[in-house]
């Protein structure tokens, strides 16, 4: 049982990170574009 407790913590704080950070690109649309090229890079 305490296991569980703690992936779902992992789980919540892994969330909250990708949000924050979802929220700081948003505001920095320069970034979205370089990660955007950087994945095309990769694909070729």
């Amino acid at each position: 049982m305490e296991k569980i407790k703690q992936e779902s913590l992992e789980m919540f704080m892994l969330k909250r990170k990708i949000l924050k950070e979802l929220e700081e690109m948003d505001e920095n649309e320069d970034f979205i574009m370089q990660i955007g090229l950087a994945g095309k890079e990769k694909n070729e």
